[in-house]
């Protein structure tokens, strides 16, 4: 289950909560203790994610130059390959079907240039 469909879910218990809390305000402290709430829950989740998905990759990075060690120096990585992979980043953090899909039209002409133009 993805982090944030999980939070949403959560969520909705407080929303019911604020829902009848304003048909019938018995506490003036109900609003700000929900946000706070929701505040500390979505920080709480949200670094314990990053911290296991940090853990997963550092033991998978140890692993693969464990097994490789000149893995990097042989691939060729330049501050233009960072820079066009931040913008692909930025593209599909868009969540737009058709970005999508001229990024996947776009990959696999790189691809298949890339294959194709060794042989």
């Amino acid at each position: 289950m993805k982090v944030e469909a999980r939070l949403r879910e959560q969520e909705q218990i407080n929303y019911n909560k604020l829902l009848n809390w304003a048909r019938n305000p018995e506490s003036p402290t109900l609003p700000t203790s929900l946000v706070m709430r929701s505040l500390g829950r979505t920080f709480m989740l949200s670094w314990v994610s990053f911290y296991i998905t940090i853990l997963v990759l550092r033991y998978a990075f140890n692993t693969l130059f464990t097994i490789y060690p000149g893995f990097l120096s042989s691939v060729d990585i330049t501050w233009a390959h960072l820079w066009i992979a931040a913008t692909l980043g930025g593209l599909m953090a868009l969540r737009v079907k058709r970005v999508y899909v001229v990024l996947t039209v776009g990959i696999s002409f790189v691809v298949l240039y890339d294959i194709l133009g060794r042989f």
